[in-house]
């Protein structure tokens, strides 16, 4: 017995709309009309996929920037339009986004979700990223010290071996001790000595505060005198080449 091929309406349950479905006999016989209830059409099931295609691949963003140190509740509040956005500063992170950055000035401006935007756009475009808080990136220093000065000294290769490494609020611990004034100037020679590494710091540190902050001042002249030679700089920290504000 040939088969004949036949058309039947049937409703979709997600868009509701009376939509035609091509079927074919089966030994000669049509569907039981009564079988076509719960049925999605072809649209309706093209966009369930792609949404979930969409959401999976959110899903896989998330996790890679969670295992980099991404502050995912900072990373979820920007992408769902929470954020307080800076877009000059914005603006002026992806311009100079090849370069090292000290991004300075007073709270509440910005300045962390300004660099967010910019570090996961990078991290969109393979990069690897690393982002880290000042008071977490000091404290594993402090560990790793104690076990060992190799411990230590493995522990800032660690954060060197990335293409762009982004500490957030840098002052937050407050005063640098000998021994966070020792980390600092020795990522900054990291950033010095490899032109290919970026590193992107931000603080509430103003002009003329910087070297105040440090116990050790010939710490705070090494870091002085390293962002001047190689950052490009954002607020009121200390001058970069060309002038005391690169905007």
């Amino acid at each position: 017995m040939q088969e004949r091929t036949y058309f039947v309406e049937f409703v979709c349950v997600d868009c509701g709309q009376t939509r035609t479905m091509k079927l074919e006999t089966v030994r000669g016989k049509e569907i039981d009309r009564g079988c076509l209830c719960g049925i999605v059409c072809t649209e309706c099931d093209d966009l369930a996929k792609a949404k979930s295609a969409k959401k999976w691949k959110e899903e896989k963003a998330l996790d890679r920037l969670e295992k980099s140190g991404f502050p995912i509740g900072k990373v979820s509040a920007w992408c769902y339009g929470d954020a307080k956005r800076n877009k000059a500063l914005e603006e002026w992170i992806w311009t100079n986004r090849n370069e090292a950055l000290w991004i300075a000035g007073y709270p509440q401006i910005g300045k962390t979700f300004a660099a967010l935007r910019c570090a996961m756009d990078e991290s969109e475009k393979g990069r690897l990223v690393r982002w880290t808080q000042g008071n977490d990136l000091f404290g594993g220093y402090v560990d790793a010290l104690r076990e060992s000065s190799a411990k230590a000294s493995a522990y800032i290769r660690g954060f060197l071996s990335c293409d762009l490494l982004v500490v957030d609020d840098i002052d937050d611990p407050g005063r640098f001790t000998f021994t966070a004034g020792q980390l600092m100037y020795k990522l900054l020679d990291g950033i010095k000595n490899d032109r290919a590494k970026r590193i992107w710091i931000t603080c509430n540190i103003l002009k003329g505060e910087l070297r105040g902050m440090f116990e050790s001042d010939n710490h705070g002249a090494k870091v002085e005198e390293r962002l001047r030679d190689r950052f490009r700089v954002w607020g009121g920290a200390p001058a970069a080449p060309g002038g005391e504000l690169n905007k």
